[in-house]
């Protein structure tokens, strides 16, 4: 707990990753009936990316038990080196991703081009809104280290073929 803040993680099995290249969590069942449990106590379930598995069930809870669902989705079609993950991708988002998203009360799109790539194929329920994906630099200006003039990062996340990991040195 952080001042009002409940963490909890959930136990899971990733096997599928390396093959395909998106992150595939599978949660155990302890946590999924944590999860069921859990949206008992909440008003809205804030889901981010439909494409996984927990996401999903974590929907379909929500519309069991009649809770308001808030879908904010940061990726869209990824132009992946692999021939056959892209096109998994592309029926994915085709078919689950288009019912998913036509189906929650508020999609939030983080970036202009993944709102416009599901635009052209989703029916919302509510028009979707828009954060813009990016760095202000009019408000955020990190200093560089007086030893250095370069700036020096901490990435805390997942690297992935879709950030660019390609140009990092």
């Amino acid at each position: 707990k952080l001042g009002n803040l409940h963490i909890f993680q959930a136990a899971s099995l990733d096997v599928l990753e390396r093959w395909i290249g998106l992150p595939f969590p599978v949660w155990g069942f302890k946590s999924l009936r944590q999860l069921w449990c859990l949206i008992d106590d909440v008003d809205v379930v804030n889901v981010h990316d439909y494409l996984y598995i927990p996401s999903l069930i974590a929907i379909a809870f929500a519309l069991i038990k009649g809770k308001r669902i808030i879908l904010t989705q940061h990726i869209g079609f990824i132009d992946f080196d692999s021939v056959i993950a892209r096109l998994v991708l592309k029926v994915l988002n085709r078919t689950v991703g288009a019912l998913v998203l036509s189906i929650v009360d508020q999609v939030v799109y983080v970036g202009r081009p993944v709102k416009d790539y599901f635009d052209k194929f989703v029916s919302y329920r509510a028009a979707p809104a828009l954060i813009p994906n990016g760095v202000d630099h009019c408000l955020y200006k990190p200093a560089a280290r007086h030893d250095s003039p370069l700036v020096r990062v901490l990435f805390v996340g997942r690297f992935v073929e879709k950030k660019g990991v390609e140009l990092i040195s």
